[in-house]
């Protein structure tokens, strides 16, 4: 019975019967008819019950009586969605590090030594994202100290590596999950040690991405949706100034192509640059603009397409295209395009001929024809 309903057990079943609201009693009475069928004799159904409360805190929390989620993890129980697999199979499952090997792997990047269990680390890192970001997220919640600059270090290097399939529905992919726990590392270093870890994360392409929204989410603790890093701290400023740096010595390459060639990488390094220097990635493409790029192209290439029933220029794309042009200079640029002007051709692209309605919807003064649905760009 516990293996056919690990998801329930561990907290992490995707079943939206178990997250409306019902009467009360009803999650203890569905627990109750599958214990008789397993066999439980009437008189004992509430002990093994309060049993299986004790053990897996998402069943007493189903029947009402509380429970800490993270308890379970934090005593290696077979309530946590980690442990779980241990206890059922009473071996730890072969797709997963025992405690002694994650242990040694996490003093392996402590000390900057290679070996074989911070190699196995490494590689779970990659294709189990999930389990070892809670891992490790489990010792930092236990004040366990852990080697923050490597495993920074080793996030950037293997961000754009990551094979660990979504969890939560398909809502939370390995990258969101590295995302949401690199600001807290980032944070545990001393100030000093921050702008030279935010410049070493992004050596790569790849590492400038998680480095750029690292440094954001680290200068924004309270969600504050600026555009930009914060910089009220000396470190932070040092550390932007580092990472738009390399941001502009990867988008190298890039200024040498035509726009129809640029990547999906290129586009989202311009759209993370204006995270560090809006005037700065301004000034840049301006350049672009007057040496050979084409306006249209590029905002086909930055803008994704529209995913009913958002629109295609949400607010923070247009406060992103806003920061990186101007809407003034948009405006200027596209004229004969807006206007429908005869001496220039429509575009044959669907995607730029959308962009260029929405662009005529969101003109100031102009009536809305789209729905004004706020997303995130790329």
């Amino acid at each position: 019975m516990l293996g056919r309903h690990r998801a329930e057990l561990t907290g992490t079943s995707i079943d939206p019967a178990l997250h409306r609201d019902s009467r009360p009693g009803e999650h203890a009475e569905r627990w109750k008819e599958r214990l008789r069928q397993a066999g439980v004799a009437q008189e004992n159904l509430d002990g093994v019950l309060g049993l299986l409360g004790l053990l897996f805190p998402a069943v007493q929390q189903a029947v009402g009586n509380g429970g800490d989620p993270r308890a379970s993890a934090r005593r290696r129980g077979i309530g946590s969605q980690d442990y779980f697999d241990r206890y059922v199979v009473f071996t730890v499952p072969a797709d997963d590090l025992t405690e002694a090997v994650f242990q040694q792997a996490l003093a392996q990047m402590a000390s900057g030594t290679e070996g074989d269990e911070a190699a196995q680390l490494l590689l779970r890192l990659r294709d189990d994202t999930h389990r070892i970001i809670r891992r490790i997220d489990q010792l930092r919640a236990d004040n366990i100290p852990v080697p923050a600059a490597a495993l920074l270090q080793a996030m950037a290097d293997n961000y754009g590596q990551l094979t660990a399939d979504p969890e939560a529905m398909g809502l939370l992919g390995a990258d969101r999950r590295v995302r949401s726990m690199t600001p807290s590392l980032l944070l545990d270093l001393p100030p000093d040690q921050r702008p030279a870890m935010v410049a070493a994360m992004a050596a790569t392409p790849y590492g400038a991405v998680l480095a750029t929204r690292t440094l954001h989410s680290a200068t924004n603790p309270d969600d504050t949706a600026s555009e930009q890093v914060t910089t009220t701290e000396p470190w932070a400023a040092q550390a932007r100034d580092a990472l738009t740096g390399r941001l502009a010595e990867h988008l190298t390459p890039a200024a040498a192509r035509p726009t129809s060639d640029l990547t999906d990488q290129d586009s989202t390094l311009i759209w993370m640059w204006r995270h560090t220097d809006p005037a700065g990635i301004r000034t840049w493409l301006h350049n672009r603009l007057d040496h050979g790029w084409e306006l249209l192209p590029l905002l086909a290439a930055l803008i994704t397409p529209q995913q009913f029933p958002f629109p295609l220029l949400d607010n923070d794309t247009w406060a992103g295209l806003d920061g990186m042009f101007t809407h003034d200079d948009l405006y200027t640029r596209l004229t004969p395009h807006l206007n429908n002007s005869p001496d220039t051709p429509p575009p044959t692209d669907p995607h730029q001929t959308n962009i260029l309605q929405a662009l005529r919807d969101r003109r100031p003064g102009q009536p809305q024809t789209t729905p004004d649905t706020t997303g995130t760009p790329s």
